[in-house]
């Protein structure tokens, strides 16, 4: 007859007990890692918020300051050195790099690379990320990536429609700016007209009955002596807004220019 030991032997010669101990201590260390994890989630998470708070902080006349820029950033940092994968404090300090690009222009460039490296981290981890993809976005529209831009912005969309006019009127922005630039210094150019028109279309992409992106894109059309595409923009805004009295200006004024060769 063989002994209890001999039954609960397996054919390697390990005992079932054996196995036990070890699926056992393997457990307990999963469970331990898992409240590593547990715990650094939380301190992350921690100092998410504080970063968040200091940026709602403001000043009376609500200016954001690069003190309170340093100071969430520093906070998103230390939230990213605890947990790496915390898509929002990735996003949260994108949005940091970001802002710094647009207040000084010397370091753009380097801010909107930094930028854009965190937003596209974020979307590694989660594609599907709203604030990542609205934050890329906004990055290749800085870099007049136009159709990339609106790429990121759709997706955005489709996985929250209501933020559709934050999308547009990025663009709009960016399209006004091009648009006032090309006037600057009494001359008229022609690239950042057409940038702006790029923008406008996008507008128009997301919001086909935006009366200002119709009537400054067609503004812009007739400066380019592009008459055909001053008479479309024009002819979209009357059908908007029949009573509009800048769009039949647009779309006589069209009549009487020869487009450029």
């Amino acid at each position: 007859m063989k002994s209890q030991s001999s039954q609960n032997r397996k054919p390697d010669g390990t005992s079932v007990e054996q196995d036990m101990k070890v699926l056992l201590r393997e457990t307990r260390g999963t469970e331990h890692l898992s409240e590593a994890l547990r715990r650094d989630s939380i301190e992350a998470d921690a100092w998410v918020k504080e970063g968040e708070k200091r940026l709602m902080l403001s000043t009376p006349d609500r200016i954001i300051t690069q003190d309170m820029l340093d100071g969430a950033a520093d906070c998103f940092e230390k939230a990213l050195a605890v947990n790496p994968e915390c898509v929002t404090a990735l996003v949260r300090r994108g949005e940091i790099y970001h802002i710094q690009g647009t207040m000084d222009e010397a370091i753009t460039i380097y801010m909107l690379e930094y930028a854009s490296e965190c937003f596209e981290k974020a979307l590694d981890i989660d594609s599907r990320c709203v604030g990542a993809l609205i934050g890329a976005g906004q990055v290749s529209l800085r870099w007049d990536r136009f159709g990339e831009a609106a790429q990121y912005f759709r997706k955005a969309i489709d996985i929250c429609p209501k933020i559709s006019s934050m999308c547009a009127d990025a663009f709009y922005k960016r399209g006004s700016e091009h648009f006032t630039r090309s006037g600057m210094r009494g001359t008229i150019l022609q690239n950042q007209l057409e940038k702006a028109i790029k923008c406008f279309e996008k507008v128009l992409d997301i919001e086909p009955k935006n009366i200002a992106a119709l009537i400054i894109a067609g503004t812009a059309a007739l400066i380019l002596k592009k008459p055909d595409d001053a008479r479309d923009f024009s002819r979209r805004a009357m059908i908007v807004d029949p009573d509009s009295e800048d769009a039949y200006k647009i779309w006589h004024a069209s009549f009487a220019i020869r487009p450029r060769r």
